[in-house]
């Protein structure tokens, strides 16, 4: 069991199988009140993801500051109650520092659809992409917060067979010095549902390092292309951007641009992506969903909160059909 009470009462335990920390069973997360010694919340949820869904809480705790957290936990009907013991861990008056939790993360992301394994990684500007087993992709961001070490996690994803395709959810994350755990939660609006992310940074993992760039970089490859756009200028979000459209070009010098549109959920109809790589007048394309002649660019996800558009094996196709030629990275605007 790995809990966080941040400092405006909200609270995150997550809970593993029995035997087994590496696998999450659940989280139980809420906002609680702290007085003199006692600890209370009414508005608990806990996300079990052992088969018995989301379940309305309460809790019922005595503290000591910066020693022990020690109560109940109780459900309605025949659920009962449980009973939890904790002690305090120094590491969290640690100063939070991307430097330190930027990596590469090897572990388990888990909803109420199931568990999967999934490769995470963490740039030292807390740009944050990652990959599921299932081909589920997202991208988001983790910010250091004031008070605690703890970092806010902010996530996007992108569409099928993501549980929630096109979805933007927020929560915090802690990274546990002493076992390299990352552990990561975020329920959803509604606290109906949410993921969780446990996983242990890779021995060999050194931290990657943010694009010199402000706009970021891509790499392509393939078809007798092999090389990096930086890009030297952006023209940044159209007013149209907060019903859900993107559309946004980058440009390095006069020999290679990215004019890119995005819909994300605009009017309640999701319609993906449509990019163009020019690359000396030679115009190579795709759009989400078609692949042959068009590419595919299902692998593109926008991320609204970090203002940047993530690239991960999108296939484009050139004049003539030439192709594919396969882009990775990130883009900000």
């Amino acid at each position: 069991m790995t809990g966080v009470v941040l400092d405006d009462g909200t609270f995150y335990v997550l809970y593993s199988t029995v035997g087994n920390p590496s696998r999450i069973a659940g989280v139980v997360q809420g906002t609680g009140i702290s007085t003199s010694g006692s600890f209370s919340s009414s508005n608990a949820r806990d996300f079990n993801l052992e088969g018995l869904g989301v379940l309305p809480a309460t809790v019922s705790a005595s503290y000591s500051a910066r020693r022990t957290l020690s109560g109940n936990i109780s459900y309605s009907g025949s659920l009962g109650s449980t009973s939890f013991s904790s002690t305090y861990d120094n590491d969290y008056t640690s100063t939070p520092t991307l430097t330190t939790l930027a990596g590469s993360y090897s572990g388990q992301v888990a909803t109420s659809s199931g568990t999967e394994s999934v490769s995470l990684t963490i740039d030292s500007s807390g740009t944050m992409v990652a990959t599921g087993s299932s081909g589920c992709r997202s991208a988001g961001a983790v910010r250091p917060r004031a008070t605690g070490n703890v970092f806010t996690f902010i996530v996007s994803f992108s569409g099928s067979p993501c549980l929630f395709a096109f979805q933007s959810l927020t929560g915090i994350a802690y990274y546990d010095s002493a076992s390299s755990r990352l552990y990561a939660a975020a329920p959803n609006g509604s606290r109906s549902n949410g993921v969780l992310f446990v996983g242990t940074r890779e021995s060999s993992s050194t931290p990657p390092s943010s694009s010199s760039s402000p706009y970021g970089s891509l790499t392509y490859r393939g078809a007798g292309l092999s090389g990096t756009m930086t890009p030297e200028r952006g023209s940044g979000e159209n007013a149209s951007a907060s019903l859900g459209v993107l559309q946004t070009t980058w440009q390095e010098g006069t020999t290679k641009s990215v004019v890119l549109s995005i819909s994300d959920n605009y009017l309640g109809s999701v319609s993906g992506a449509d990019m163009h790589l020019v690359l000396s007048r030679q115009d190579y394309q795709c759009k989400s969903g078609a692949i042959g002649l068009k590419g595919d660019c299902s692998g593109v996800t926008w991320n609204r909160v970090t203002q940047s558009v993530q690239f991960s094996n999108v296939q484009l196709i050139g004049p003539g059909g030439v192709g594919p030629v396969i882009v990775n990275g990130t883009l900000k605007y």
